[in-house]
């Protein structure tokens, strides 16, 4: 597999022309995620937003599920460890988790060792991450007011497609080709099919 290696200055074009398009259709995704996180007040709610921001998990994946019949948790159990990303050819380290979903489609996360290892160490403590889902919802709104960035409707997924849009520029920045990080993203967001990012991560509406 050969891969394309693009020099500096066609990676900031590639993230100019990708960074201003309107991620997520309505904008969902977060004008500052980083600001958003810092400002949620609840440590627990604050660790679970940090993972979906890094790993495109739902809020259901990180233990925070709408529907009430979800078991879900993360537990020592999902944890797999610190591998190399099997994306990317480059030897970067990540976090591996392992989240069962919508529809209970089983699915792999990847997260900086920085955010696993803290993950990590929260659950060797407390046993899981979870709790109710409107507890969450509302932290990170309240955080949302906060920083300036409130929009009804954007909440928890707002994370999501954050990441989307985050991970697409990172791949192709990498080399990969637009097909190839849109399955990708599409993936790592927990879907099975590659061509729903650009329904619902493309931004485009026509």
């Amino acid at each position: 597999m050969t891969r394309t290696i693009l020099s500096l200055e066609v990676k900031e074009l590639l993230r100019g022309k990708y960074s201003h398009q309107p991620w997520g259709g309505a904008g969902r995704a977060y004008p500052d995620p980083e600001a958003l996180i810092f400002a949620i007040v609840d440590p627990v709610h604050k660790l679970a937003a940090r993972v979906m921001l890094e790993s495109g998990t739902r809020g259901e994946g990180v233990g925070f599920a709408r529907s009430q019949l979800s078991k879900m948790r993360l537990r020592k159990d999902n944890l797999k460890g610190i591998v190399e990303d099997p994306y990317f050819s480059d030897g970067r380290l990540v976090g591996v988790i392992s989240t069962t979903e919508k529809g209970g489609y089983t699915c792999p996360h990847y997260l900086s060792v920085t955010t696993y290892l803290h993950l990590e160490e929260f659950l060797n403590q407390y046993g899981q991450l979870g709790g109710h889902y409107d507890d969450f919802r509302q932290s990170v709104e309240q955080a949302a007011k906060s920083t300036g960035q409130f929009v009804k409707g954007r909440a928890l997924h707002g994370l999501k497609h954050n990441f989307a849009q985050s991970f697409y520029v990172e791949a192709v920045c990498a080399g990969k080709s637009p097909e190839s990080a849109q399955i990708e993203t599409s993936r790592r967001c927990s879907h099975r099919r590659g061509d729903v990012y650009r329904t619902y991560y493309s931004g485009r509406r026509r």
